[in-house]
C-alpha cells in the first residue's frame, strides 16, 4: 500500500515537473533562437554598412528608389547626420565632427576664391554667369571639398578592419589599433580644420566686399552637395549592378555575409534610431501594452453604451 502510494506520488511529481519544466525549456529555446536571430541581423547590418551594401529593401529589384533614398540617408554629408542608421560604423558624433571639418575648409576656400578670383562686376553688381574664371575655380574648389569629405569618411569608418574587411582577420589588435588611429586622425583633422577656418576668417575680414564672400561660401557648399548627390547616384548604380549576384541570387559574402535575406526589414527599421536591442524591445513591449490598454478602454466604453 505504501509502495503504491509512493509510486503515485512520484508519478504525480514527475508529471508536475514535466508540466513546469516544459514551458521553461521552450522559453529558453525561444530566447536562444531570438538571440541568435538578433546576432545574425546585427551582423548583416554592420557588415552591410561597412562594405557598401546598397540593396536592403528591393531584393527582387523593384524597390531601388527606396534603396537609393536609404543609401543617401546614410552617406550624404548633411542628410546622414539626422537620418543615418544607428548601426552604421560612421557614428553620429563623428559625423558632426566631420561636417565641422568640411565647413571650416569651405570657409577658407570661399575666402581665397573671393579674394583671388572675384566675379566680373556689371552696373555695380557681381555677374556670376559672365565670370568663367570665377565659375571654374568655384567648381574646382567644390571638387576639392568633396575629395576632402571622402578622405575624412575613410578615417572615420575604417571599413577595411571591420568584419569581412581585408584586414579584419590579420590581427585583432591591429584592427583595434587602426580603428583608434582613424578616430584620432578624424579629431586631429578637427583641430587642423579650426586653424584653417581661422585663417579663412582672417582673409575674409580683409575683403572689400563681405557680401561676395558669403555668397561664395553658400554657392561653394551648395555646389559640393549637388556634386555629392550626383556622385552618390553613380556609386549606387555601380554597386547595385556589382552586387546583383548577391541580391538576385543566393551568393553570400562581402556586404551580404548571410545573403540577401538578412537583416529582416522589421529589424532594419526598428534599429534605425537606436542600436540597443534591449531598448528597442522595451519600446515594442510598451507599444503593445499601450495598444492593449486602448483596446480595453474601448471595450469598456462600448459596454457602458450598451447598458
Amino acid at each position: 500500500m505504501f509502495d503504491r502510494a509512493k509510486d503515485l506520488v512520484e508519478e504525480k511529481l514527475g508529471l508536475l515537473a514535466s508540466a513546469v519544466g516544459a514551458p521553461g525549456s521552450d522559453r529558453a529555446a525561444e530566447e536562444r533562437a531570438a538571440r541568435e536571430l538578433e546576432q545574425r541581423n546585427e551582423r548583416a547590418c554592420r557588415e552591410g554598412f561597412a562594405h557598401g551594401r546598397v540593396v536592403w529593401f528591393g531584393v527582387d529589384g523593384s524597390g531601388w528608389r527606396r534603396d537609393f533614398l536609404f543609401y543617401v540617408e546614410n552617406t550624404h554629408t548633411l542628410v546622414a547626420i539626422r537620418r543615418g542608421h544607428a548601426l552604421h560604423p560612421f557614428e553620429r558624433l563623428d559625423r558632426v565632427a566631420y561636417l565641422f571639418c568640411v565647413l571650416c575648409l569651405n570657409l577658407f576656400l570661399a575666402a581665397v576664391l573671393a579674394r583671388d578670383h572675384p566675379p566680373v562686376e556689371a552696373n555695380g553688381r557681381a555677374d556670376y554667369v559672365r565670370s568663367p574664371d570665377y565659375l571654374t575655380w568655384l567648381l574646382a574648389a567644390s571638387a576639392f571639398n568633396l575629395f576632402y569629405d571622402r578622405l575624412l569618411r575613410v578615417l572615420a569608418t575604417c571599413a577595411c578592419v571591420e568584419r569581412g574587411g581585408a584586414l579584419f582577420d590579420v590581427c585583432c589588435l591591429c584592427a583595434d589599433c587602426c580603428k583608434d588611429l582613424g578616430k584620432i586622425g578624424l579629431y586631429m583633422a578637427v583641430i587642423a580644420s579650426c586653424a584653417v577656418g581661422i585663417v579663412g576668417c582672417v582673409v575674409a575680414s580683409k575683403l572689400h566686399s563681405r557680401n561676395h564672400f558669403f555668397r561664395t561660401f553658400v554657392l561653394l557648399k551648395l555646389v559640393a552637395w549637388l556634386f555629392e548627390f550626383a556622385l552618390l547616384a553613380v556609386i549606387f548604380w555601380r554597386r547595385r549592378e556589382a552586387q546583383r549576384p548577391f541580391w538576385q541570387g543566393d551568393a553570400k559574402g562581402g556586404a551580404y555575409p548571410l545573403g540577401a535575406g538578412y537583416p529582416s526589414l522589421a529589424y532594419l527599421i526598428e534599429r534605425r534610431d537606436d542600436a540597443d536591442a534591449i531598448a528597442a524591445e522595451m519600446r515594442k513591449r510598451k507599444a503593445a501594452r499601450d495598444e492593449a490598454a486602448q483596446r480595453r478602454t474601448a471595450r469598456a466604453a462600448e459596454r457602458r453604451r450598451e447598458r
